[in-house]
């Protein structure tokens, strides 16, 4: 019996580590961002069989859900785009993505006991990374779209 392994092509590997890298980074900043803005940080990267949450913080009395989507730009003159929504990164959260999102933040709640009377806010924090200056700069601009699960 052969035993078949996957072919990853070279190029395409150092494509999904930068790819990472730069998600990562992007959920750095955007937790940084929100614990400037008051929130405490409860959970990072809450996976489970049915969706994973990046960010889960709480201010207030308030749940935040939070989803980040991380862009790199060559520069922060942004070349043809007119503003940073021409980015869109907020357009890869779609129906079924907030669908996922949805259920994984009530088995969050489930899980730890909390209250079902909690309100619960979602955001996308749209990260745009400046990759002129590398990922380490810290050159990067954050836009919040607030939304409703």
């Amino acid at each position: 019996m052969f035993h078949v392994k996957r072919f990853i092509h070279p190029l395409s590997a150092l494509h999904m580590k930068q790819k990472d890298r730069i998600g990562a980074t992007g959920e750095n900043i955007a937790a940084r961002f929100l614990m400037k803005q008051g929130y405490t940080i409860v959970e990072r990267n809450y996976r489970r069989k049915c969706g994973e949450i990046d960010i889960l913080a709480k201010k207030d009395g308030f749940l935040m859900v939070c989803e980040v989507k991380s862009v790199s730009c060559g520069t922060f003159g942004w070349g043809n785009h007119e503003t940073l929504a021409d980015f869109g990164p907020e357009r890869r959260v779609n129906r079924k993505k907030l669908t996922r999102i949805r259920r994984t933040a009530e088995l969050f709640m489930w899980e730890r006991n909390v209250s079902y009377e909690t309100e619960i806010m979602f955001i996308v924090v749209c990260v745009y990374i400046s990759l002129n200056s590398g990922l380490k700069s810290g050159k990067f601009k954050i836009r919040v779209i607030h939304e409703t699960l």
